[in-house]
């Protein structure tokens, strides 16, 4: 089932990688964030609920759940982010691999890599940056061009840096007339890049529409179950 997914942690050492986060720092945050949730729940259990009996389930459950709540939440948090950056490579390496035709006209593969640092996007920088320090070590390694942006898990950009590495083996009027064909399956992922885009707004706005409706029925329930406990032992 989906939601058993979002909870399952499965892909958190790769969220880490991405977000450049150690364990340890990740794991301090959360313990943090889950005991000050356990404050906010003493302080509003007390301040809600000071003129009735105090009911010890409830409190207790509540500490449990606001820990968990609490520990849980930069794992989500981070997940989002991940997210929004996997998105923002995907659309900027179709952008940066279109800027290569211009450089490839007067330079080898290799060397249009590092000229193209210059105008490189922030996003895949970084990454572009060790690619060029590894083809300067071994050109011709294939591996050094499949694990460009191989953390993100995105297909197609894997695909296409396979393509672009058999570039070395093409003279210069056919490495030209290659890359035409390439613009073409740049501008189709693009264009599934934009619609994706529009589909995960659409969702977002519908998620965030929900959440005040979701904590004001957690809310009705929650006073409910004290009145009902509070009548009763009376």
């Amino acid at each position: 089932m989906k939601w058993l997914y979002q909870i399952n942690e499965r892909n958190l050492n790769s969220y880490l990688k991405i977000s450049d986060t150690s364990l340890q720092q990740f794991l301090k945050v959360r313990l943090k964030i889950g005991f000050l949730f356990i404050c906010l729940w003493i302080s509003g259990y007390w301040i809600i609920f000071k003129q009735m009996e105090f009911y010890k389930p409830i409190f207790l459950y509540g500490i449990i759940g606001s820990f968990l709540l609490g520990y849980k939440l930069p794992y989500f948090y981070i997940r989002v982010k991940v997210k929004q950056k996997t998105e923002q490579v995907s659309a900027d390496f179709p952008l940066w691999l279109s800027s290569l035709e211009v450089l490839i006209i007067s330079n080898n593969i290799p060397n249009t890599l590092k000229k193209s640092l210059i105008t490189c996007p922030d996003s895949i920088k970084k990454d572009l940056q060790i690619l060029v320090e590894k083809i300067e070590k071994d050109p011709m390694d294939q591996q050094n061009y499949t694990e460009f942006l191989s953390q993100y898990k995105l297909s197609d950009i894997n695909e296409l840096m396979l393509d672009l590495y058999q570039f070395n083996y093409l003279d210069k009027s056919l490495m030209i007339s290659e890359f035409a064909v390439l613009h073409k399956r740049l501008n189709a992922i693009n264009t599934s890049n934009r619609q994706h885009s529009q589909e995960q707004n659409l969702f977002f706005i519908g998620a965030i529409n929900s959440v005040p409706l979701f904590l004001l029925s957690i809310y009705i329930l929650l006073i409910a179950n004290m009145l009902s406990n509070a009548l009763m032992g009376g």
